[in-house]
């Protein structure tokens, strides 16, 4: 058995920028090569001035998910806490799931009724996440990616809903990074 060093990481996105942070569309839509319904925008009232927004219209009536994802190398561990603020424009209910895929192939969750039409915050710690069979998140799980879905019911055709996330912060851990001093080297 290998033992790992691990240190503590915390992974923060503002989007501030105008890339989108290696976030992706989730559920991933049919052309990947060609995906408009994301982007970074200092519409709608953006905490510090930009967010990161997606734009989906349905195809008809019935429930709605619309969300990100991010692919990232962290390790869970018991103090661990994930933060985001959001604003979806859903008229009916709606709730957010956070999930988080773990390399035991696990997909941990945790949800939470969202609040429409006005930007909110909020914090997930480790013991909210669940796996399939209602385990809760151990520590040293290695998580290969975060995703946030908003599941909007009752979906109207007639009405583009608009998914807004920004501020998103992890404290995790992550495998230690060393830099080596001598001899001179260059990471590649």
């Amino acid at each position: 058995k290998s033992s790992r060093v691990l240190g503590p990481y915390e992974l923060r996105d503002d989007f501030q920028g105008d890339g989108l942070r290696q976030w992706a569309s989730y559920p991933p839509v049919q052309d990947i090569g060609y995906e408009p319904s994301i982007s970074p925008t200092s519409e709608f009232d953006a905490p510090g001035g930009r967010a990161l927004m997606r734009v989906v219209q349905p195809p008809g009536s019935g429930d709605l998910r619309i969300g990100f994802i991010k692919r990232v190398n962290l390790v869970s561990h018991d103090g661990m806490k994930l933060s985001f603020s959001y604003r979806i424009n859903a008229l009916t209910d709606s709730k957010i799931e956070i999930g988080l895929a773990g390399t035991d192939a696990q997909r941990y969750t945790a949800t939470l009724l969202a609040k429409n039409n006005s930007w909110s915050t909020s914090e997930v710690d480790a013991s909210s996440f669940h796996d399939t069979n209602g385990k809760v998140l151990m520590s040293g799980i290695s998580i290969e990616a975060i995703y946030l879905v908003c599941h909007i019911s009752n979906a109207n055709p007639d009405t583009t809903y608009r998914f807004l996330i920004d501020n998103v912060v992890v404290n995790a851990t992550h495998e230690a990074d060393f830099e080596v001093l001598k001899p001179a080297t260059t990471r590649i």
